[in-house]
């Protein structure tokens, strides 16, 4: 059984949200004309990768670093347009999760209902099967920034079944999910509802602990739903091993 939606307890500081949303119209990045679906739901924000502040608008160098998102030691990561020093509290936050390597973060603003998907990404490049296996799951971090009272996230066991609206509140702002395994989307509630995505290479032991924690502290919270019949099922992943 693999964990769909689990709070996660950090120290919360979230950002001052009007200097966030100026920050964000001064530096999301340009729609690409080709891009994948994605793109079209949300306008993004670099906060930090293997890439420099100008790379971010480089399209293929950008794609590559996204699809090798699961894969460690493949260049220095660097916070984009000095976002660690405007957001303090950005690193702060970023700092408490249970990754040895973080590979790329982004502030998604969403623009559109996203309806219930799975995230593999055509192109992915995985070179450690266990780093995106289900035994590994939920290991996908986020941190909503803004928009904290209306139910906008949801769960849901198969992509046509009842949608699972998880509590988010500001005081409690970091879950983990499985992205991969399990159906997920969001209403639209509005403007600038904005979330920090998160992707690295977890530690494994740290972040084990980490939802053993937070599964003790949130029983009561936590959504968990059976495994997919076959996970190894292409369209979790695509054909992209190596």
């Amino acid at each position: 059984m693999a964990i769909a939606f689990l709070p996660i307890d950090i120290d919360v500081r979230l950002p001052d949200e009007k200097k966030l949303l100026e920050y964000c119209e001064q530096y999301k990045l340009p729609k690409i004309k080709d891009s994948v679906d994605a793109v079209s739901y949300w306008d993004l924000v670099p906060v930090i990768g293997r890439l420099s502040s100008s790379q971010w608008l480089d399209t293929e160098y950008a794609r590559n670093v996204l699809y090798n998102r699961y894969n460690p030691g493949l260049g220095e990561c660097q916070y984009a347009n000095d976002i660690d020093k405007v957001f303090p509290e950005i690193p702060y936050m970023l700092e408490q999760l249970p990754f040895s390597e973080l590979t790329m973060v982004t502030m998604m603003i969403q623009k559109t209902y996203v309806q219930p998907h799975v995230d593999p990404h055509l192109g992915d490049v995985i070179k450690d099967l266990y780093e995106i296996s289900i035994q590994n799951e939920p290991h996908r971090y986020n941190i909503q920034l803004t928009q904290h009272s209306k139910d906008a996230f949801f769960v849901s066991e198969t992509k046509d079944s009842e949608k699972i609206y998880p509590k988010i509140t500001r005081e409690q702002p970091c879950f983990a999910f499985c992205e991969r395994y399990h159906f997920h989307g969001s209403e639209y509630v509005g403007e600038n509802k904005i979330q920090l995505s998160v992707f690295g290479i977890v530690d494994r032991i740290r972040h084990k602990d980490t939802i053993i924690k937070n599964l003790i502290k949130h029983r009561d919270e936590v959504i968990i739903f059976p495994d997919p019949i076959d996970p190894s099922d292409l369209k979790y992943h695509h054909n992209s091993y190596t």
